[in-house]
């Protein structure tokens, strides 16, 4: 009874909201111009230039490296929970079409392992990931059409793996940089069956992040991380549950943002709104607002009233319901 009773209140507050007459934007001039603006994609070599004082940046190579089995290179990687770059030897154990697995040579982890994930990478995750968002900088700051999956120890207490943009600009203007396109897994997480589906699954999401990167690099850090988890679940990694559960348990989260504190709360959320709009409007509505360079829910926004819907706030409070009635059965879910 007091679900039915809700479900009404609900309903009466939303028909309320869209009956009520809409603000003339011109009384809002200021919160207009926020909503449109477009904030410049942060240039990184412009930014070195300019505030660090470099004048001085080596060409990137015209042509790729070429590395066999077994070799070994330095690499370097950071470790969140103290915050601090660390540098390490890796092996090279596995070579794809698209990509190399180079393990860090403390492991144990095999040769048959680590050819496993590069075949399924070539398989699966390459190209069904690249059907669903776009390409990848390819070839990319070491002028090779492979990506690289690294392989360490110590990320820190709570990373599985991570992409970071910082290792596509050169050594100069990120002293950091492996100056490779490449995921960092951490073996603590990933243990040493690398060609399991959960390591599939995290390389599914961390090579969204690298298209990303590509495609719409403007992209909000909530969103970005919602159509990750997407992309695991869209590619039937389903592992992404446990997060919607932590969102569940936690709905007073604030979708459009991201928080240090419980963050599969925020993968919960994002991922659960990036499905729901899948599921309402479709694949290629999902693709197209992931491509606009808008902020966030401005971008949802202007698609769905370009398509003739009330609009962003309105697909919220229906979310927000759906979320709570959990019932397929009702009409749109």
């Amino acid at each position: 009874m007091f679900k039915r009773f809700f479900l009404i209140l609900i309903l009466l507050t939303i028909f309320a909201a869209g009956s009520a007459q809409p603000a003339d934007p011109a009384d809002y001039p200021t919160l207009t111009a926020l909503e449109q603006a477009v904030i410049p994609v942060r240039d990184r070599l412009l930014l070195g230039r300019e505030l660090l004082g470099i004048t001085e940046i080596a060409p990137p190579p015209t042509e790729p490296e070429t590395y066999s089995l077994g070799e070994r290179r330095s690499f370097k990687a950071l470790n969140t929970s103290v915050n601090q770059i660390f540098q390490f030897e890796a092996e090279l154990k596995g070579i794809g079409e698209h990509i190399y697995i180079w393990i860090d040579t403390r492991s144990d982890v095999t040769i048959e392992n680590a050819q496993g994930l590069a075949d399924i990478f070539d398989s699966k995750i390459y190209p069904e990931t690249r059907d669903l968002w776009g390409v990848e900088a390819s070839p990319g700051i070491d002028a090779d059409t492979r990506v690289f999956g690294l392989f360490t120890i110590g990320l820190g207490s709570s990373v599985a793996a991570y992409y970071s943009s910082s290792n596509t600009y050169p050594s100069e203007v990120v002293a950091d940089s492996n100056e490779h396109e490449l995921f960092i897994y951490d073996l603590g997480a990933a243990g040493e069956d690398i060609d399991a589906w959960m390591v599939q699954s995290t390389t599914a999401h961390e090579f969204q992040h690298m298209i990303r990167d590509n495609m719409n690099d403007v992209q909000d850090s909530w969103l970005n991380e919602g159509l990750s988890v997407f992309t695991q679940l869209y590619l039937v990694y389903d592992d992404g549950a446990w997060s919607a559960t932590a969102y569940q348990d936690n709905p007073e989260t604030q979708l459009n943002a991201w928080g240090e504190g419980n963050t599969g709360a925020h993968y919960g959320g994002a991922s659960m709104w990036v499905t729901y709009f899948y599921e309402r409007y479709g694949l290629k509505a999902l693709q197209t607002v992931s491509l606009t360079n808008l902020p966030s829910m401005t971008a949802f926004d202007h698609y769905l009233q370009a398509a003739g819907e009330p609009g962003a706030d309105r697909l919220f409070a229906d979310w927000v319901l759906a979320n709570w009635w959990r019932d397929t059965d009702l009409a749109e879910g």
